[in-house]
């Protein structure tokens, strides 16, 4: 919710992509499933998720189950547990499609507003495949939105060769900033700049 940050961009009627190359276990995933909810309940349209492999996407999509279950606005619109689907989350006003990487058919053939691409720097095709890039494919999906909305997000790979690097670098390249809690100076975190206490000699001990 900072300033300036992707809850701003997603409000943001002027930005299409919002692309966040964050480490693991902060966040990426969860504000693209909440980006979802949110349009679901404001301004419902077609959607499409999207993951690596479909093992990842099944166990996103549970979890999306268990956001809606608990939202007091969208949790009515949801089929009972016995019809629900994994491939496909139905609500009263919109669905949201389920695809990955690696099947075609899943990422075929549909017109969405709003899509979630999920570890965007895993994503592979089949060798034998004569398809485009499955990210090609899944961006394709939005043509007949002009004010579409996509999230794409990963933990980077290999430099150079990420997707979700270049695409970062070619955008407005926005970073987080934090406050010292000393001197109050905003500032961006990085390894080099933790500091922790060592032993008398300048060695690290785990236990300190």
């Amino acid at each position: 919710g900072a300033p300036g940050g992707p809850c701003d961009a997603n409000d943001d009627p002027q930005v299409n992509v919002i692309v966040e190359q964050f480490a693991t276990r902060l966040g990426k995933t969860f504000f693209g499933q909440v980006m979802q909810l949110k349009a679901a309940d404001a301004a419902p349209a077609p959607m499409m998720f999207v993951s690596s492999v479909e093992k990842l996407a099944g166990e996103i999509v549970a979890r999306t189950y268990g956001m809606l279950e608990k939202s007091q606005i969208l949790k009515g619109q949801l089929l009972p547990e016995r019809l629900r689907k994994r491939d496909c989350i139905s609500l009263d006003n919109c669905k949201v499609y389920v695809g990955w990487a690696r099947s075609v058919n899943t990422l075929a053939d549909k017109n969405i507003k709003y899509g979630h691409g999920n570890e965007i720097d895993k994503w592979e095709r089949l060798s034998t495949s004569k398809e485009a890039d499955p990210l090609d494919l899944f961006m394709d999906r939005a043509k007949d939105f002009p004010n579409f909305k996509y999230v794409l997000e990963s933990t980077p790979t290999v430099e150079g060769e990420s997707r979700v690097e270049r695409m970062l670098l070619r955008s407005s390249n926005s970073r987080y900033y934090v406050p010292c809690p000393h001197c109050k100076k905003y500032q961006t975190l990085n390894f080099q700049k933790i500091e922790w206490d060592k032993l008398a000699g300048g060695a690290h001990d785990l236990d300190l």
